[in-house]
């Protein structure tokens, strides 16, 4: 069963009154709005040069120039907005005038119809971060805001990143500016939540002071979720920041890397964890409680490489491994790389990558194609920690392979061990390339893309600020048989505002909860098999039902063969737990079957040696 979800809405160059009626403002061209850029930026020192490298800082400032020539949509407590309001499949999230991009979801490890997404969005500054939650696997979705922030004057601003660990706690992390002055504090933060609707924030990971001279930008974070790790549970979070140099004149940029061993409360003294690669980077950890993160080895130079930096201790010590080499997208009209011509969006073929319960590595990057004039995306595997790769394939349809595939995530569900890659692509825009439409294929069928139900829409009509931008990257989880994916894309009906989108596909018991049953009808459910994955000796699955019956516990592995079967009596209660024995099975994906009468209700297990 698959849902296309449309989680926000908002209208570009929007006031919103007391009364909370919208009406159209003053149009400002975008040789206005350069101009204030400029005059922001000569206060900073060497301003150009991080406006160019930094993605926060150019966020800030074209907010400050925004707002000093009230370009900028001004939401303050005038517009109230109720943290329970419902959105349902053709609702709008945010309730809110503003644009979102850069989306980030996650899929419960407890209960995988308990999702939450996350986003930038033009009240982050004000209101806080915003959580957007379903618990019926997508068919329903409401709002809640984490805790405002106050880091000595810095608050919530964006690149949100949200992660589940195996006890079912979401990890929320984003960026903490300074936003009334062009310097001030910048620093980390990670909130987390076991419902996602009410969190707790951490401590900012770097401690940054007034007098502190750093620039945070474009974290990444991970849990260790191996119950054979000596460091379960711990939470890493990978960043880079920027500090300028007196003698050069000039930003020098450090790669950095911290954790926290009790979900984000304290956090070790950050490290560098390369000199080689980092710009960009996406973190997993792997079995055993691998650190492997990936990234490129620069921002904005013609050619670079696509690489991994791997630590098998707990992040203290680290290994460069080289992905491939790869031809960055051209330079557009701001002197950013792009796609879709001089006044297109920014864009950077930044590799992403998951891996399995073996630490075999499937990785994506992306390169432009000079001769074609597109931006193309290659898949390759390890499994060998990056020592050795496969022959790189490129991604999409044998006939769309000249168009642009950009902006991919990957995920490896850690129960079925199914690799899924999410993208946008141009393929059906043969004569302009510039219409581009979200899918999905599986990392063995790269040239099968599916449509994932959003329109082929016009990306260059996504603009904010005068420039057009669908946002750096966009997420996806996948767990359990259960697979969400999120984009930006602008509204239906010709607005120009960016949206952010979902899609879940999910096995069809997932909706039995959620879907109308009858009140005196007979009713069976069960639970997700815990722990899993499973290193111990015993797991249980909770068996729900509204009469007394009995019911078949049956385990089989890969091969169809039964291993281990179990009965139980199952009494008008949502709470029967069962406990099934697995001392004596290996290592290994098993099915776990549960019949009773007509009703059958199939599960995965994962266990681990």
């Amino acid at each position: 069963m698959k849902r296309l979800l449309l989680f926000s809405g908002a209208m570009l160059f929007a006031t919103v009154a007391r009364g909370q009626t919208v009406r159209q403002s003053t149009q400002i061209t975008p040789n206005e709005f350069q101009a204030q850029v400029q005059r922001e930026l000569s206060q900073v020192p060497a301003g150009a040069e991080l406006y160019r490298l930094c993605d926060a800082f150019s966020r800030k400032i074209n907010y400050l120039a925004s707002r000093a020539i009230e370009l900028r949509s001004k939401v303050t407590s005038e517009f109230e907005v109720s943290s329970s309001q419902d959105t349902t499949l053709e609702g709008d999230i945010s309730k809110s005038p503003v644009d979102e991009d850069e989306p980030s979801i996650a899929i419960n490890r407890r209960d995988a119809r308990l999702m939450v997404a996350g986003a930038n969005d033009r009240m982050m500054d004000s209101l806080s971060m915003p959580a957007y939650l379903t618990t019926n696997a997508g068919l329903s979705w409401k709002t809640y805001r984490l805790p405002k922030v106050n880091d000595q004057g810095a608050g919530s601003w964006g690149d949100p990143m949200i992660i589940s660990d195996n006890s079912g706690t979401f990890y929320y992390s984003f960026l903490l500016i300074d936003m009334n002055q062009p310097r001030g504090v910048s620093d980390l933060m990670v909130a987390h939540s076991t419902d996602g609707k009410t969190w707790t924030l951490g401590r900012p990971v770097v401690g940054n002071t007034l007098d502190s001279t750093g620039m945070e930008d474009k974290e990444t974070i991970a849990i260790d979720n191996d119950l054979r790790s000596p460091h379960y549970g711990r939470l890493y979070i990978a960043w880079t920041e920027y500090k300028y140099s007196d003698t050069a004149s000039s930003y020098m940029e450090t790669h950095l890397l911290a954790y926290s061993d009790n979900k984000g409360a304290t956090w070790s003294k950050p490290i560098q964890y390369t000199q080689n690669y980092g710009y960009f980077a996406l973190l997993h950890v792997g079995k055993f409680g691998t650190v492997v993160i990936a990234s490129m080895s620069n921002y904005d130079s013609t050619i670079g490489a696509a690489g991994l930096s791997i630590s098998t201790d707990g992040g203290t010590n680290f290994t460069d491994v080289r992905i491939a080499s790869f031809t960055n997208f051209p330079l557009n009209m701001t002197g950013r790389c792009g796609l879709k011509g001089d006044n297109g969006f920014r864009a950077t073929p930044y590799p992403c990558f998951d891996l399995d319960t073996a630490n075999k590595i499937y990785a994506v990057y992306g390169s432009y194609d000079e001769n074609n004039g597109d931006a193309a995306l290659y898949e390759t595997t390890s499994t060998d920690l990056g020592q050795t790769w496969s022959d790189s394939v490129q991604i999409g349809s044998p006939g769309g392979l000249y168009n642009d595939h950009y902006m991919p995530w990957v995920n490896v569900d850690p129960i079925t061990q199914q690799v899924y890659i999410s993208m946008s692509s141009s393929e059906e825009d043969t004569v302009l390339n510039v219409k581009s439409r979200a899918v999905w294929c599986h990392y063995q069928t790269p040239g099968q893309l599916k449509d994932m139900g959003s329109r082929l829409f016009n990306t260059l009509d996504v603009n904010i600020s005068g420039d057009d931008f669908l946002g750096d990257y966009a997420g996806s989880d996948a767990y359990d048989g259960f697979y969400a994916a999120s984009w930006t894309e602008n509204r239906p009906m010709n607005y120009r505002d960016g949206e952010i989108f979902a899609y879940v596909s999910a096995p069809l018991s997932a909706y039995s909860v959620g879907a109308v049953r009858q009140i005196n009808g007979s009713q069976f459910d069960a639970g997700n098999v815990s722990p899993n994955p499973a290193s111990g000796n015993s797991v249980s699955v909770t068996i729900s039902s509204s009469e007394e019956r009995n019911a078949s516990i049956r385990v089989f592995n890969l091969k169809g063969s039964e291993v281990l079967s179990s009965n139980a009596q199952v009494l008008p209660s949502d709470a029967n737990p069962v406990t099934l024995d697995i001392h004596s099975l290996p290592a290994g994906v098993y099915h776990v079957l549960i019949t009773s009468g007509a009703d059958v209700i199939n599960r995965n297990l994962v266990i681990l040696r």
